[in-house]
């Protein structure tokens, strides 16, 4: 029996499930550890030092000189880093007004996978805890390239409103 390779659609999926259930394993054991001020302060820590300096040098530079457009380049890049873990048909954007973006992740097939998961393995924790840590990172990172970030976590998805300081 030959073995055939797996398609591409699987390997997301499953890569992806994967990864939440680390993900959700690791802040289960950080929470009952009672270190999740420790991990937050790692997981923002290694974040930045992920980020190219000369990335946030050169976008406070394009900030200076064209502040609409180094906005729109960090929302649309945001977005597209996203796809990760969430299909662009899922995210909305709306740039209503200049320097200000509300990016809404819709029907968020990562929560909704770690709810799954959360089920089937009987950790002991609401998925949206996760997702309201990760709003919490993503303001440091954000606030670091002089943009004001809240997040609100919702049923089914998330809301991102990014306003440039």
């Amino acid at each position: 029996m030959a073995i055939r390779e797996m398609p591409l659609e699987e390997k997301y999926d499953r890569l992806l499930e994967q990864y939440l259930l680390y993900q959700l394993t690791n802040y289960t054991l950080v929470k009952e550890l009672g270190a999740t001020d420790k991990y937050y302060d790692l997981l923002v820590k290694v974040n930045k030092k992920m980020l190219p300096s000369l990335l946030r040098v050169a976008f406070k530079a394009i900030k200076t000189l064209a502040p609409s457009r180094a906005f729109n380049q960090l929302v649309d890049d945001f977005t597209y880093i996203s796809q990760m873990y969430l299909p662009l048909e899922n995210v909305e954007v709306d740039r209503s007004s200049e320097g200000e973006a509300i990016i809404k992740v819709n029907n968020c097939p990562a929560l909704r996978k770690m709810k799954e998961i959360v089920k089937k393995t009987g950790l002991g924790i609401d998925p949206v805890e996760l997702c309201e840590f990760e709003g919490r990172m993503f303001r440091e990172l954000a606030d670091d390239m002089g943009v004001n970030l809240t997040s609100q976590v919702q049923e089914n998805g998330c809301s991102l409103a990014a306003v440039l300081k």
